[in-house]
This record gives structure tokens, sequence and C-alpha cells, in this order.
């Protein structure tokens, strides 16, 4: 075996042993997760969504959450007839921003027009525990 390779082999071999031994600082795991948590908030959407948007008022999981946001004064809803292709027509509502839904409105940097309504930002408070999945525990 050549110097070099015994020397890198030592190496890793001290470094097994000796971190292995070295507590990691949970300091570092609250700094991580709070950075993560500060660019993802709490929001009513799980992704960002286009106002206006329409929704087909037949179909209640459509409608539900817009109406409980018009409810909230953060939308406007304006009853519409959507001409269908060859067979009449149905009824729909817009759905837009309210002044107070404009104030309350987060909008999304990657995607102009679309946005969020976010109601908190998580923090970490504590690090109750963690586990270290390294070659550690093997041995």
């Amino acid at each position: 075996m050549s110097f070099a390779s015994t020397s890198v082999l030592c190496g890793i071999m001290i470094f097994a042993v000796v971190g292995c031994r070295t507590r990691p600082d949970t300091g570092n795991f609250k700094t991580a997760i709070d950075n993560y948590y500060a660019v993802h908030p709490s929001c009513v959407w799980q992704s960002p969504v286009k106002f206006p948007v329409q929704a087909d008022t037949s179909n209640d999981t459509q409608t539900k959450g817009f109406d409980a946001l018009t409810d909230a004064g953060l939308l406007t809803r304006t009853p519409q007839e959507k001409k269908r292709f060859l067979v009449g027509s149905k009824q729909v509502n817009d759905y837009d921003l309210s002044d107070k839904g404009r104030s309350a409105w987060t909008a999304d940097p990657a995607q102009p027009g679309y946005g969020n309504f976010c109601y908190g930002h998580r923090d970490a408070t504590s690090i109750d525990n963690y586990s270290l999945k390294q070659e550690c525990e093997r041995r």
C-alpha cells in the first residue's frame, strides 16, 4: 500500500472515530428549519393560484372554498352564464380579489399574477431529538 493511500485511510478512520463522538450543535438544526419555514409560510392553498378564477356553480367542491373566502370579504363573486359549444349554457361564478383580499394577498415572485392567502409563519421552538444515521451506528 502506498504512503498516500495509507495516509488517506488513517485520516478517514480518525475522522470516523472522532466524528462519531462529536455531538452536533442543535442550534444549527433550528436555524436550518427556521430558514426553510421562512420561505414556506402556511397558506390556504398548497400551490399559488391565479385570479380571477371561474368555478361551476353545480360543483360544490370547486365553489365552497371560494365562497368561504368571499364570505370573509377576501374575494368578490360575480354570477355568469357560460356558453357551451352546441349544448346551451351553464351557470358559473367568477371570483376575484376584493380590496381587502388584495391587502392580504401574498404574491408569488416566481409567477406574476399568482399568489396565495398566507396566515402564518412557523418556527422551531426546540430540537427535542435527532438521530445520527452514519457509520457510527454500525459499530
